[in-house]
């Protein structure tokens, strides 16, 4: 069983579910992400860079997707990980 604090610090972006604008929680994850933005059927709708810093939320900008469930991917060349997003 996942408590909540558990399943919180595995959660990379909020809000979620948004309307396409999420920020990245520094806490979580720190330096350059390269990021992948992909729908359920698997297409690739974005790609880009990111950097993470201590105390800092750079702000993620997916307005104009339209209402569904997304994958995002970060990968700093070390480890990958992946979260499920909802766009409202």
């Amino acid at each position: 069983t996942i408590s909540i604090s558990e399943q919180e610090a595995k959660n990379m972006t909020y809000p979620n579910p948004s309307n396409g604008t999420f920020k990245v929680l520094s806490t979580t994850l720190g330096g350059n992400y390269n990021y992948q933005l992909i729908d359920i059927s698997g297409n690739e709708l974005y790609i880009g860079e990111i950097f993470v810093a201590d105390q800092q939320e750079p702000v993620m900008n997916f307005k104009g997707l339209v209402t569904g469930i997304y994958f995002l991917k970060l990968d700093n060349g070390i480890e990958t990980r992946m979260q499920k997003i909802i766009i409202q």
